[in-house]
């Protein structure tokens, strides 16, 4: 999949990473709050492990198989508020959406406007038939954006990175164009 140079909403700029992003990837991978539905070990959040991540994922950047995540960047502060991205499923069914952003910008709609930019890009020069994402039935508030964005449950699922079932939602790219 191929990553966008820069991808804007009203508020927010959607961009590869940058070496400078890194702490604020840091500060909000390690804040429990932010990751509470985020499925990592302790050993996967140690500083040294994440920037061996942080850069792997910023230097596959121009490979044939880059790790495509994306800085979420407010426009007025230019401060890093989070990260979104697509990631191919194990299974090959296609491709699940992640995010996650900082908690002192919850519940102003940055999570859905970040979403629905990325969902324009994926659907509009990825050519991707439909989005996934997977989501802890205990996460009511991304369970509700997920409905917002048009996305339809599919019911209870297994995922590798979950040890208990979550709900599996899905977006088409008819669907999504057509809202």
């Amino acid at each position: 999949m191929r990553l966008p140079d820069l991808l804007t909403t009203d508020r927010l700029l959607l961009r590869p990473h940058m070496a400078e992003d890194f702490e604020g990837f840091y500060s909000l991978i390690t804040n429990s709050e932010a990751t509470r539905y985020v499925n990592l070990a302790e050993e996967e959040r140690s500083k040294e492990q994440l920037s061996q991540f942080f850069e792997q994922a910023i230097s596959s950047r121009n490979s044939d198989n880059p790790v495509f995540g994306l800085a979420i960047i407010e426009k007025g502060s230019r401060r890093y508020v989070g990260f979104c991205g697509l990631s191919p499923l194990p299974d090959g069914s296609g491709t699940e959406t992640y995010y996650v952003l900082d908690p002192a910008i919850w519940g102003q709609g940055y999570a859905s406007e970040a979403a629905a930019r990325l969902f324009e890009f994926a659907f509009s020069v990825l050519a991707l038939p439909h989005i996934d994402t997977f989501l802890v039935p205990a996460n009511k508030p991304s369970l509700v954006m997920a409905e917002r964005l048009g996305m339809k449950d599919m019911g209870l699922s297994d995922h590798h990175e979950y040890d208990q079932p979550v709900h599996r939602f899905r977006v088409t790219k008819e669907s999504f164009l057509e809202a």
